[in-house]
């Protein structure tokens, strides 16, 4: 299922932190994460049903379920290649996948901050205003 909306500004770097606030029923198809269209093919560990799969320096751990679904419960992407990894790999697959997650990223050398909001109905990463 499609997101109805989605907004992202191109970043060229890392992401320094990685806070997620809330994930609820986060769904992806896992071949979208190594499909052979993005150049990242990460290392994937399956331990049963459960999978720990590298992004970044940090990480996706889900379980992936029969129908090929991974059902995300943890994202930590941050580290070297993390900005590219997020915006070609991560937030693409977001646009197929269903369910929630929030999080704010710190952007390398704290010159952007952003909150990431993916839902039914938005697929979105706004800069976060800081007032001096």
């Amino acid at each position: 299922m499609a997101r109805a909306t989605k907004r992202f500004e191109s970043m060229s770097y890392n992401i320094s932190r990685w806070k997620t606030k809330s994930i609820e029923n986060l769904k992806v198809p896992i071949s979208l994460f190594n499909n052979g269209k993005n150049r990242f093919q990460q290392d994937v560990t399956l331990i049963g049903t459960h999978v720990v799969m590298e992004a970044g320096e940090g990480k996706i751990e889900g379980y992936l379920g029969s129908d090929g679904m991974l059902t995300i419960t943890d994202v930590d992407i941050h580290g070297e290649t993390s900005g590219n990894f997020f915006q070609e790999v991560f937030f693409n697959a977001m646009a197929d996948g269903e369910g929630t997650i929030e999080a704010v990223l710190i952007w390398e050398c704290g010159d952007k901050i952003t909150r990431l909001l993916v839902t039914e109905a938005i697929y979105r990463n706004d800069e976060i205003e800081l007032q001096s």
